[in-house]
């Protein structure tokens, strides 16, 4: 893993007691909870391995319990925008 972007973000799901589903109403406010967002941009063949580390690393031992999601999408490409590089030369991992 050459870098991570770590975010503090707010969201809600279906933590207990929070407003999901039928539940939503206009009489009742969306409740938000804190949330640390990381974001990674690896090569296909460490995806694996990450998302087995992060599992290993984030898990209560309990379904349910807060322990997130990991979403896994391609990156079309990079550019480091004051030099024009793209690609894997944009994001500066090992040459």
């Amino acid at each position: 893993v050459w870098g991570v972007t770590v975010t503090m973000v707010r969201g809600c799901g279906r933590q207990k007691g929070y407003l999901t589903g039928n539940n939503l109403s206009k009489e009742k406010p969306v409740q938000t909870l804190p949330f640390v967002k990381l974001e990674f941009v690896v090569k296909d063949e460490v995806v694996e391995t990450l998302i087995d580390v992060i599992r290993k690393v984030n898990s209560t031992g309990e379904v349910g319990k807060g322990n997130g999601k990991i979403f896994v999408y391609p990156v079309l490409d990079a550019v480091r925008i004051s030099t024009g590089e793209r690609g894997e030369d944009a994001i500066g991992g090992p040459k």
